[in-house]
């Protein structure tokens, strides 16, 4: 019994020792061990921890929170951290080796600025030192000037980074091995990446301007990336079906095409938009050429609907055949008709279970004025003629004070009441015949215009000539990833 009391107590002492013994020591060389190494250059994960410790400090600042207290956020974050700490670390060793010019000294006077505005993020203006020392512990800097000294590293690596990154802007900018190389097919003729980044940086632009939520995940990312292959793919198809058909356009109608897809330009400034391109691999030649696309592809795709348009030709025969189908146009029957328009179906019969409950009249002034619903309006009077063929079947099927629904449309889903209606009689064929004529041409070139627009936008033979998307830099990236022999040890840096 003494013994096993004796072993407890060894037991007990050694653990209250571990902190200031073996910990200490294994702490010490954990820290010092190697996580990255570049060629010869060791990196310590002492080293990674102080530019992650920077990030965490950073995200309060930004973001006013904590992501640590998230495990599984902080999980992914740590992991995120360190592929960025490679290519961080990676980038300034090759713009070390490349020889680039650097001030190290002008990169440190940033340091000061940081450290205050940190100290001002984290206990504000009037914060004395001993606070901000304090809050600097939870971050893992245990002093003001720890921080200092860790940030003057940091704005010294950042500014090879950034001195490499204009190496890349001056030099490797439009390079057909980052930006023009072959990226995909489109009827067994390729198409360079510059096209695509081109149209990649006007969709995004767009959704700048209109604030559209970005993708978030890979998955989305895929799917986004898609959708602006088939836009791009679509073109395409249009400018070699143009070429094709020998269809000339002309130095000034491209410009003035150009000029009207401008509005980017107008919005952003055009120096703004030029410098946000150098992101996508595109110089101003490169930028000038996704422009030039654009426009020649507007171009030809209204000229070949114009050709197809000036081509139809219709026949009595086929005009009398079109009146005697389509009666009920040429009458002087009507309608008056209130509806509520929607864009989804299970909403349109949401709406007609409210409906029922109560009456058309309430529901509709309900949402009149509401953002809930596409439109909620008075048509008033119409002929049959007037709407399209689906809203105007069920209105003129239904009876007077019956409300029908949900009726699809090429606008959204219809609740329809009708509220009056009014007999006509079908005009003479003799006194609507030049009407008739108008209409059915222009049904045939609506439908002449959507069968090229089908065989050439969406029949097209798409293929891709790369697994994944990747941005020029870093493909610029991956390739001084070869030039230099690179080995990391995440697994040994995230523990």
């Amino acid at each position: 019994m003494k013994k096993l009391k004796s072993i407890v107590a060894v037991l007990l002492i050694g653990t209250l020792l571990l902190p200031f013994g073996g910990c200490t020591v294994n702490k010490e060389k954990d820290m010092a061990s190697t996580v990255l190494k570049i060629e010869k250059q060791t990196y310590t994960k002492q080293d990674f921890i102080d530019y992650l410790n920077y990030l965490l400090l950073q995200y309060k600042v930004y973001y006013n929170s904590d992501i640590r207290d998230d495990e599984a956020a902080y999980e992914n974050y740590k992991e995120t951290a360190f592929e960025n700490y490679t290519n961080y670390q990676l980038m300034a060793y090759a713009a070390k080796d490349m020889k680039l010019k650097v001030d190290e000294k002008e990169a440190v006077k940033t340091t000061d600025t940081v450290v205050t505005a940190v100290k001002e993020a984290l206990v504000g203006k009037k914060g004395t030192d001993k606070a901000f020392e304090e809050a600097l512990k939870k971050y893992n800097f245990t002093s003001e000037k720890d921080l200092h000294a860790i940030l003057d590293k940091i704005s010294v690596n950042t500014a090879y980074v950034t001195a490499l990154e204009d190496h890349y802007n001056e030099k490797l900018l439009g390079n057909k091995e980052y930006s023009s190389y072959d990226f995909m097919k489109v009827n067994g003729k390729t198409v360079p990446a510059n096209l695509f980044y081109s149209y990649l940086l006007n969709q995004q632009l767009t959704d700048n301007a209109n604030q559209t939520t970005q993708p978030q995940s890979e998955e989305e990312y895929k799917n986004y990336y898609e959708s602006i292959m088939k836009t791009l793919a679509a073109d395409v198809a249009y400018v070699q079906a143009g070429e094709e058909r020998k269809i000339k356009l002309t130095s000034e109608e491209i410009k003035t095409e150009e000029d009207n897809q401008a509005y980017l330009e107008t919005a952003y400034g055009k120096s703004t938009v030029l410098d946000y391109a150098k992101t996508f691999g595109l110089n101003e030649k490169l930028y000038n050429q996704g422009k030039t696309y654009r426009a020649k592809a507007a171009l030809y795709k209204t000229k070949i609907q114009e050709a197809v348009e000036k081509s139809v030709k219709v026949t009595d025969k086929e005009v009398k055949k079109y009146y005697d189908d389509n009666q009920a146009n040429y009458s002087s029957a009507t309608v008056s008709a209130k509806h509520i328009l929607v864009s989804d179906k299970s909403q349109a019969n949401a709406i007609l279970k409210e409906i029922k409950k109560k009456n058309f009249t309430t529901i509709f002034a309900n949402y009149a004025s509401s953002e809930d619903v596409i439109e909620a309006s008075d048509l008033g009077e119409f002929k049959y003629g007037d709407m399209v063929k689906e809203f105007s079947e069920a209105a003129f099927d239904a009876k007077k004070d019956e409300v029908v629904g949900p009726v699809k449309s090429t606008y959204g889903y219809h609740i329809i009441y009708v509220y009056d209606k009014k007999d006509g009689k079908v005009s003479a064929y003799k006194d609507v015949k030049d009407q008739v004529k108008k209409d059915l041409t222009a049904s045939k070139k609506t439908e002449e215009a959507a069968a090229v627009q089908q065989e050439i936008q969406e029949d097209y033979k798409l293929k891709k000539l790369h697994k994944k998307v990747e941005m020029p830099f870093d493909l610029y990236l991956a390739s001084l990833k070869e030039q230099y022999s690179i080995k990391d040890y995440a697994k040994k840096a995230l523990r």
